[in-house]
Formats: C-alpha cells, structure tokens, sequence
C-alpha cells in the first residue's frame, strides 16, 4: 500500500531551499536513504527515482532549476515530470536513456558518471548522482543532482557586471556634472517631493546671497523665500504675492517665461517637469539679446517707416519706370512700363508694348538725333546710361523735360535687357533761373562777409590801437609820473574804445545767438514812456555834440507793454545811434509813439539825416553789410545796427519798417502785435 509522508526541511546547512517533498513506496528504509541524498545535495537540484522508475522525491531547487510549473509539483509517481524536462534539452534522448538504465552510466559501481545537459536556453547543467543505497548493483533507486554549471561563473559576472555598472553610473555621474556646468546658463534640479537636488556653478553665480540654501535637501519653497530675501527678484509685488506666483509658475510649467533681475539683467526661466515627478529649471540671461531685440525692434520700425514711405513715393514718382529690351537683330522690345507713360507722353502702356518706337517718336523733334545716338552707343557698350531730353505730350501739345537712367544685364538668349526710370524734370529746369539767382544771392553773401571783415578790421584796430597806445604811454609815464591831467583824456579815451569794442562784440555774439535759434526772451511789464526815457540818456550828449535837436512825443496814456525790455532798449539804442551818426549838424531827431489801428503800439524814430533809396534799405537790413563802400567809408560800424534790430523786433512778433529818401532823412518804425499791449 503506498502512502505520501510530506516532511518540511529547513536546516541551514542543508540550503535545500523552502521545502522538499517525498514520495514514498515500499521501499525499506526509504526516508532515511533520502535524507542521505539530500544532505549531499547542498544547494544541487535534486531528483530521486526508485528501482521502478517512479519518482521517489524532487526539492523546490530542482523544480526552479527545471522551470517546472507549481501546477504540476505536487504529483505523485509523476512520471510526466520528467517527460516535461526533454522540451528543455538540446539533445532530449540523453537524459531520457540516462534515467531510463543509469547501470549503463556509472563509471565505477554504485556512482553515475558526470554529464552536461545543454538546455534551449543556453543554460549549462551538470548532472551526476549515485545509487540510492550506494550499492553496487540491485540498488533501490538512484539519486540525480544537478547543478549549472554556469552558475557561478555568472554570479561572477553579475558581480562584475554591478561593478561596472557601478563604475559607469559614477562616470555618468561625473558626465553629467560636467554636463551641467557647461550649460550656457543656471541649472538646478528638485526632486519629486520639491527637495533641492543639485545645481552648477552658472546658477550659484546668478544668485548671490543664496549660497547657504543651495545644499540638497532644501524645499522649494525656502529657496524661492531666500532668493526675495537676497533681493533679486521683487518688482511691484509684495512677497507673498511675488512667492504665490512664482510656486504657482514652477509646480505648473507651461514654457519658458522672462524675468528681470534686480540689477536690471533679464534671464529666461524654462522649468519642465522629470520622468521621476521633479523638476528641472534653466536660467538663461537673455540681457543681451533683449536690448539687441530693442535695437531690432527700432530698426524695425525705422525700416517700415521707410518702406512705407518708398513706396508712398513710388507710387507717387512724376515719371515712368520702364524694361526695354535690345535684341540680337537690332529690334527693341518693351517687357514693361508703368501707367506715368499716359502722362508724360499721352500713350497707353499697351501702346507703348505693342510698338516701342512711339516712345522715339514722342521725342522733341531737336532731341531725337541725339535720343537715337545715346541709345546706340549704350546698347554697343553695354554700359549703365543716362539721358535727358524732351517729350511732347501726343494730345495735348505740352512738352516736359525727362532725365533717368538705365541699367543693362546681359540676358541669357544673349539680349540685354535695361531697367532704368524716366523723371519728369520740367519744374526742376523751370528753377534753374532761381537757382542762378540763388547762386549770385550766395556769391553776394560771401563778398558781404568780405567786407564786413574790412570793416571789422578798421573798427576793432583803431580803438584797439587807441587802448595799447595810451596805455603804453601811462605805463612808460613819458608825460611825468602818473597824475599828470593828460593820463585823464587817455584813460577817458581807453574807456571810449573799450565800450566801443564792447558794443561791437555784444552784437556779433546777438547775432550769432539769433541766427542759431538760441536767442531767449526775458519778458516783464514796462511801460511805453519808462522804456523811451532808459534809453535818451545815452543818445542825447551825442546829439548835442552833433549839434542835433532831439524831440519826443509820446502820450502818457500808452499801456504798458509785456516785452523783453534789455531787447527792447538795445533795439531803440541802435535805432537812435544810426539816426545821431546820419545827421548832420543842425538836424532834427524825433521819437514817437502811438497806438496802432490794430491795438499794437508803434514806436517810430525820423531823422533829416542823409537818407537812403530803396535798394540801399536792402542792403542796410542784410547783415555784415552797409551802404557806402568799405574802403572809402565815411561812417563807423559793423553793419549790424538795423539788421540786429530787426531780428530782435521779430522775436517779439512785430516788424520793423523804413521809409527814406536820399538827401530827405528816414524814418524807422518799430510795430508791437496787441499781444504784447497789457490793456
């Protein structure tokens, strides 16, 4: 009767694994024959089989050894067992004859010969084993062990295999390090619980004042605190804001977003998340490339200013821009001209197109010999051209003046083809009479400069020479020692022609101030008679030298003015200068003044001086020039009195006037606009 014992083995030393099962039939003695076989077995597979082929016992290593389903383990006399092993084996007759007939195997009496089984999945076994009973012959069973032989040659590799793989993750560390540091920018790296893992050097020297909290293990939330603390980062928000909005930006990476950093550079955060769940973020400082994008950006701007203002004018262009082709055999095409042909020529581009000689014949007549001419000699030469000639409008008669150019590019048939644009110049030859007048206006203004330069010479020498020479005589005391009445009149003299040089120079620089548009008005309120009165002191032991009468009629109604009154004063002062040095003995001058029809003030200064013709006024008001002839002067000055005056009164937005008569005196009047009038 059979009967199944299952006993649990566990010892240590016996590494048999979780468990081995016995399967026992009457066999005497049995279990402890088989413990015998297991205790030889060490960490071996093990199978034992009875002298009737049946399966006495296998442990868990044998099963794993064999890749032996579970479902099938717990078989009794389970023959099927080990008809399962043959699909495993390159060569399945091997083991089936070994277990079959061991007697046929042993290389000595009781004791199996050691064979290797090469299984289909390219694993090695060993398998050996014994007589059950160690007998000789008639043994009870035989026990088979196997072991793979490769086993621990692979354990070895493994272990070398780790190692490497240790070694290589260490260089792919290193790898990596330097990976990261050689990034054109920050670098750092959050694990997925939002723990600083690592970052390079790039970042530590873009976040000065951070250094303690980039160790690993910082949260993120404590770095992005230190970082508003260091005070890189803040603009108009107010903390807790500002660290609201930037976890938000870091935990919810949506692309790369710019930042301003507190010293004005710009840095372009992109922040991704890792396969692990961690993030990864790159700082990259994008200042430059943002003021380049600023300067882009105006040239931008700068450049479709220009375009759209080439191609308002353009399309405005008063002429015609035109292809023309010369072919090999002598004949001209037209590939193109614009609708400005209508125009000019009074022909539709069509016609033009379809016969290019109407353009020929549109000529002037005394231009076509010499149209016909250039166009050969271009054509021979192959050389850019210019031309310029007359067309006659074919229905209106007009004729316009056109002048262009054209360029040639040699096609490949062989033909050249010339682009080139025809201008309507017919104003510009209209002007050529005004700019001839112009030039003589220039060449008048230079010999102006000429003899202002003459006069400059004689009226800064002679006070000059005054100042050097009575001063070389008080200083070498050739009259006596200092005091003698003499030094009086020369130092009197020296001051004369200091204010004279004074006033020279005061109206060179007013001048020069006003043509440079830097003349500025200080204006206050004055009245009409508070300003008259400043300025007779100055004239009137002039006049009385001059033996002049000086009268004035000025109403003591006049309001008062709201003007610049040093301008002003300076104004009347050369009004009145001119008309004390103009005027003979015996003459009159007057000053008056009087509210105009308009609501302005009028102040008008008439003397029965020598007077002048109309155009000898031209000449007075053009600065750096007078009247008389330089050379034979009879009159000091620089030419600047009138002309100063007039610019002056200009400046407050009045005019000034001059009506004279040779031999008869002149009368200049100064008109204030009412705007200057306070009530």
């Amino acid at each position: 009767m059979d009967f199944t014992t299952r006993i649990a083995l566990d010892p240590p030393h016996m590494h048999l694994g979780r468990e081995a099962t016995f399967f026992l039939s009457d066999v005497p003695d049995a279990p402890s024959l088989i413990l015998g076989a297991y205790e030889d077995a060490a960490s071996d597979g093990v199978l034992v089989i009875g002298a009737d082929r049946q399966v006495l016992s296998r442990n868990r290593r044998f099963l794993d050894m064999w890749r032996v389903p579970d479902a099938m383990a717990p078989e009794k006399a389970a023959w099927s067992l080990i008809a399962n092993l043959d699909e495993q084996l390159v060569e399945p007759a091997d083991l089936m004859a070994r277990l079959m007939e061991p007697e046929r195997f042993c290389d000595r009496p009781g004791q199996l010969t050691p064979h290797q089984l090469r299984l289909i999945d390219g694993r090695v076994l060993e398998m050996n084993g014994r007589s059950l009973d160690r007998s000789a012959d008639a043994a009870l069973g035989w026990v088979w062990y196997f072991r793979e032989i490769e086993r621990e040659a692979r354990l070895a590799a493994a272990l070398r295999k780790a190692e490497a793989s240790e070694r290589k993750a260490l260089r792919s560390e290193a790898r990596l390090r330097d990976a990261i540091e050689t990034i054109p920018g920050g670098f750092l790296l959050f694990d997925a619980d939002e723990r600083f893992v690592i970052c390079n050097e790039f970042y530590r020297a873009m976040m000065p004042g951070i250094e303690h909290k980039l160790v690993p293990g910082t949260s993120l939330v404590e770095l992005q605190s230190a970082v508003w603390d260091a005070g890189l980062y803040g603009g108009a928000l107010a903390r807790e804001e500002w660290l609201a909005d930037r976890l938000s930006k870091f935990r919810n990476p949506n692309g790369g977003h710019e930042v301003q950093h507190s010293d004005g550079r710009w840095l372009l955060v992109d922040e991704r998340r890792t396969v692990e769940g961690g993030y990864a973020g790159i700082r990259v400082d994008i200042s430059e490339l943002k003021r380049r994008e600023a300067e882009l950006h105006q040239l931008n701007e700068a450049l479709a200013a220009q375009q759209a203002q080439l191609s308002h004018l353009c399309g405005n262009i008063p002429g015609i821009v035109l292809q023309m082709r010369a072919h090999g055999d002598g004949s001209i095409s037209v590939p193109f001209v614009s609708d400005h042909v209508r125009d000019l020529y009074g022909l539709s581009a069509e016609a033009v197109m379809a016969d290019p000689l109407l353009l020929f014949r549109g000529a002037h007549a005394d231009d076509r010999s010499n149209l016909t001419e250039i166009t050969k000699v271009a054509v021979e030469r192959a050389e850019p051209t210019r031309l310029s000639f007359r067309v006659v409008h074919a229905g209106t008669g007009a004729v316009a003046w056109l002048r262009g150019g054209f360029v040639p590019t040699r096609q490949s048939d062989g033909s050249l083809l010339w682009d080139g644009v025809l201008v309507d110049v017919t104003l510009l030859k209209s002007r050529e009479e005004e700019l001839s007048y112009a030039m003589e206006q220039a060449q008048q203004a230079s010999r102006a400069k000429t003899e202002f330069l003459a006069n400059m010479s004689h009226e800064l020498r002679t006070p000059l020479n005054a100042i050097i020479g009575f001063s070389e005589i008080m200083l070498n005391e050739l009259f006596g020692p200092l005091g003698q009445p003499r030094y009086v009149e020369y130092a009197h003299d020296m001051h004369h022609s200091g204010q004279h040089l004074l006033t020279i120079i005061n109206a060179l620089l007013d001048v020069a101030k006003i043509e440079a548009g830097q003349m500025e008005l200080d204006e206050r309120t004055i009245g009409v008679a508070t300003l008259i009165e400043d300025c007779l002191p100055f004239v009137r032991e002039k006049a009385a030298l001059g033996q002049l009468a000086l009268g004035l009629d000025v109403p003591t109604d006049l309001p008062a003015l709201n003007l610049d009154p040093v301008r002003m004063r300076q104004v009347l002062l050369n009004l009145l200068s001119n008309a004390v040095k103009f005027t003979g003995p015996g003459g009159t001058i007057r000053l008056s003044a009087a509210r105009t029809a308009g609501g302005g003030i009028a102040l008008a200064i008439a003397d029965t001086g020598i007077g002048m013709s109309a155009d000898e006024v031209v000449v007075a008001l053009q600065p750096f020039r007078q009247v008389d002839n330089a050379l034979s002067r009879r009159y000091e000055g620089t030419g600047l009195g009138l002309p100063l005056a007039q610019r002056l009164i200009e400046l407050h937005g009045g005019t000034l006037s001059i009506e004279s008569m040779p031999g008869q005196g002149t009368t200049v009047t100064v008109s204030l606009p009412p705007e200057r009038v306070l009530g």
